[in-house]
């Protein structure tokens, strides 16, 4: 069995470490190959090298002898590969930003990406969602829905000591530390917040330090930081299934967090922390609490969404997409 992997290229040019993550897991099981589409190269300003952008993904899907074709993202992506490869069988993900707004974007750009990306569910064989409310928000758009989440790695999430992590990042053992993942996007993750929150926590435990980072970290180098931490902070406007939550969840890092996507699932079932509202007072508080009492995080829950588990389910839906009458 042969699928094609259509990805959109992040702003450096490589693709999403969790999609790359999923195609890599697939290993021997299947014929793998890859499209990266330099969504860059889109814009109303530069119609040239947009259409010849489309034009390129139109003649590798029509040349590719793929069993499968997967658009790894909705929005104009999907929209394209959709109406591209109406003969073959076809998967579509949607992971939340390609229908959730962004605070970051105008409205007219939010209704465009959200309306693309229901034209798409409504025409690919099987729609995967990475969180319950992304299938409930279009389950009436298409019967095929199913929920799978982004595997976490757990050969590179996994708990460390955090006296030997701390030893690694030449952080002081005794203080405390708080994780912020901006991912170089402050808006979307509500960087004011954080930063609101930790000013009023700072006030009564003076001892600890915000640690904000961004997406030039390795996954190796993530993985360090969140095991020498004493919580992750998670303020993000809007998220389907924060990958940076569960990969902290998998290192034993607390997280406190706003009720956003399908964290409060994870944080509950982990006992990781604690979910407050949108206001620093409160997150404040959950804070200092969870600082306090040094909380243990049950890390045997990321067994349910490893990448293994991943990898399993989407096997089986190409599987039975590609056995299936068309």
């Amino acid at each position: 069995m042969r699928v094609l992997h259509v990805v959109p290229k992040n702003a450096d040019g490589g693709i999403p470490h969790f999609v790359n993550h999923q195609i890599k897991s697939l290993g021997m099981s299947i014929d793998n190959d890859n499209y990266f589409f330099n969504t860059r190269k889109i814009s109303l300003l530069h119609p040239i090298s947009t259409i010849n952008e489309i034009l390129n993904l139109r003649k590798y899907i029509l040349a590719s002898g793929a069993d499968i074709i997967h658009s790894h993202w909705g929005s104009l992506l999907g929209a394209l590969v959709c109406s591209i490869a109406r003969k073959k069988k076809s998967v579509l993900t949607l992971r939340g930003s390609d229908i959730n707004s962004s605070p970051e974007d105008s409205w007219f750009l939010n209704l465009i990406r959200n309306k693309l990306s229901r034209y798409a569910t409504k025409r690919f064989d099987v729609v995967i969602s990475v969180s319950d409310q992304i299938a409930n928000e279009i389950n009436e758009l298409n019967s095929q829905i199913k929920v799978i989440l982004d595997g976490t790695p757990l050969t590179i999430f996994y708990p460390r000591d955090r006296s030997s992590a701390r030893t690694l990042l030449g952080w002081e053992q005794n203080r405390k530390y708080v994780l912020f993942y901006c991912g170089n996007r402050p808006i979307h993750k509500n960087l004011t917040l954080a930063e609101q929150t930790f000013s009023r926590l700072i006030k009564t435990f003076p001892n600890c330090e915000l640690v904000i980072i961004n997406q030039n970290f390795s996954q190796e180098a993530l993985s360090i930081y969140m095991s020498g931490s004493n919580a992750l902070l998670f303020t993000s406007v809007a998220e389907g299934s924060p990958n940076i939550v569960r990969e902290a969840i998998a290192c034993g890092c607390p997280v406190v967090t706003v009720p956003v996507g399908d964290v409060r699932k994870w944080v509950e079932m982990s006992d990781a922390g604690g979910v407050g509202g949108y206001d620093a007072s409160s997150l404040a508080d959950i804070l200092r609490e969870t600082l306090t009492k040094d909380v243990y995080v049950n890390t045997s829950i990321a067994q349910q969404y490893s990448l293994d588990n991943s990898k399993n389910q989407l096997l089986k839906i190409y599987r039975d997409l590609a056995n299936s009458k068309s």
